[in-house]
């Protein structure tokens, strides 16, 4: 059984993305990918076991390039973070996430499609795989460092523990797409940036250190 060549698994994920985008999961047709992509079933299934495994790749695919975006942005950029307290650094950041999805519409329309899918056991594995991320990554990963640096420099309010602010900050993002992320109108681009800014201005008020 032969293997799926870094060139046409390039074309599958640009090919399953315009129909899950077109089509939502329930009526994409694995079919019609495979067709239109050039790669065998047999070479399909040698990588994936069925149309929610590509699903899954997917996702991930484009949580891993917006995460190499924000690192190839970081390596670029001029910004003086020794000036900026960890809210400020979350609103920056924030917006460049934006200009990733700015940047890349098929995947910020594939993002979109997720958070608007009605099937609801593909919307349970979403939510959780994203919750998942979200923890993993975001908290551990990129959160984490901010929070020490923060409290290094005392960007949070001293009265409030250590283990609080990690269990509420690492746990925001989450907050987030709960509140923010469910409706049509939110996820346009100017809602989005607004009620995210909107939010760290929140967070702010409540454990930053006053002002």
């Amino acid at each position: 059984m032969d293997k799926i060549n870094m060139e046409r698994k390039e074309k599958l994920f640009e090919i399953a993305l315009d129909e899950f985008i077109e089509k939502g999961y329930d009526k994409a047709s694995l079919n019609n990918i495979l067709k239109e992509a050039g790669i065998s079933k047999g070479s399909f299934y040698y990588h994936f076991n069925n149309k929610q495994e590509l699903y899954l790749y997917l996702f991930k695919t484009i949580h891993e390039m917006e995460h190499k975006y924000l690192n190839e942005w970081r390596e670029k950029c001029t910004i003086d973070y020794e000036n900026l307290n960890f809210f400020e650094i979350l609103k920056v950041e924030g917006r460049v996430g934006l200009e990733s999805a700015i940047e890349n519409p098929k995947v910020y329309l594939f993002w979109k499609s997720i958070q608007e899918e009605k099937n609801p056991e593909v919307k349970r594995l979403m939510d959780n795989e994203l919750n998942e991320l979200i923890e993993s990554g975001h908290a551990e990963d990129y959160l984490m460092p901010l929070i020490d640096r923060g409290l290094k420099n005392k960007d949070f309010r001293e009265d409030v523990s250590k283990e609080f602010l990690i269990r509420m900050l690492c746990n925001s993002m989450i907050t987030f797409f709960n509140c923010f992320m469910k409706e049509k109108a939110d996820l346009e681009f100017e809602n989005l940036e607004k009620n995210y800014e909107d939010y760290v201005d929140f967070l702010e008020r409540g454990l930053g250190k006053k002002k």
